[in-house]
Parts: C-alpha cells; sequence; structure tokens
C-alpha cells in the first residue's frame, strides 16, 4: 500500500518565517525535531511552519522559548480558537 496523502484540515500553522532565512528555517526544524513534533515548511516571500493541532501548543512553546529565534524574523499566529 502506498503513502496516504496528508489532508491540510490536519494541519495549524504555527508560525510563519520569512521564506529566503535558511538560518532560522534549520533552527525551526532543529527545534521541532528536537521534541518530536513533525513539521511541514512551505512558501515563497514568507514560508508557513505548520503541525499537527495535536502538537501546536508544544510546538509553539518550544519555538518560542528558543534563544536561537531571538532577535530573528518569526510571527507566532494566534492561539487555536
Amino acid at each position: 500500500m502506498g503513502p496516504t496523502a496528508l489532508d491540510p484540515d490536519q494541519l495549524q500553522t504555527v508560525a510563519m518565517i520569512g521564506g529566503t532565512d535558511e538560518e532560522t528555517r534549520r533552527i525551526v526544524e532543529e527545534a521541532l525535531n528536537s521534541i518530536g513534533v513533525t513539521s511541514f515548511i512551505e512558501g515563497s516571500v514568507v514560508d508557513a511552519v505548520q503541525v499537527y493541532h495535536r502538537d501546536y501548543a508544544r510546538a509553539r512553546a518550544a519555538l518560542q522559548s528558543d534563544s536561537r529565534l531571538a532577535g530573528r524574523w518569526i510571527r507566532y499566529m494566534d492561539e487555536p480558537g
């Protein structure tokens, strides 16, 4: 059996980062991987950092507490309604 297509409704955007900032992207990926959160980062000028709904709170907390992201352009999304 082949891979199942990902349903976009399973994902939630946790943050936005600059689309050309490879260093910030690497830090975000490392921070989320270190806590076992699968992320999907895509876009062009601005990249959306998406995670599964179940991982949103942990992902947001991990990114906000990562000192390597201090001073970098990253915008966090509102808490889910």
